[in-house]
């Protein structure tokens, strides 16, 4: 039978070795780091939509030390109306993308995808390991500058059921 001390030193290497969570691997101090060079990400959903962040190295790790990595946030924010069922609203629906595509912030893109949907996307940097808080706050602030994006595409008829 193991003594108490014996015990907590175990759990205590266990626990230096870290864990993993999909892609990423969690060190001791709750840190996220890539598990290898393909990279990882996340999904969730919010207000009806798919949101995606996929995490890359940027620069490669060497030996535990901080590397830079890519970590590239999208959205499904609207539906551009079909053809086949809407195709009087589609001139001014062209027109309004159009037109939002100049006052995104800076670094964002707006993508008219095969499938109608419109996809707004923005990239950063960040070094790992970090705290996953980093990688969650910098997806929560993404989602909730899109709010008004997804406000004008609904007023528009282009909201993600159209």
């Amino acid at each position: 039978m193991e003594t108490q001390q014996a015990l907590s030193h175990r759990h205590v290497q266990e626990h230096d070795q870290g864990h993993s969570l999909g892609a990423f691997a969690v060190d001791r101090f709750g840190r996220i780091s890539l598990r290898d060079a393909k990279g990882g990400g996340l999904a969730f959903r919010w207000r009806g939509r798919a949101f995606r962040i996929a995490v890359e190295e940027a620069t490669a790790s060497r030996s535990g030390k901080p590397s830079e990595c890519r970590m590239t946030l999208s959205a499904c924010a609207g539906r551009m109306p079909s053809s086949a069922l809407a195709a009087d609203r589609r001139p001014e629906a062209f027109r309004m993308t159009h037109g939002l595509a100049p006052v995104l912030p800076a670094g964002w893109s707006l993508t008219l995808q095969p499938d109608h949907v419109l996809t707004l996307a923005t990239e950063i940097r960040m070094t790992l390991p970090a705290e996953i808080s980093a990688l969650l706050i910098q997806a929560t602030r993404f989602a909730l500058q899109l709010a008004p994006y997804f406000d004008l595409l609904e007023q528009y008829g282009m909201g993600i059921e159209a």
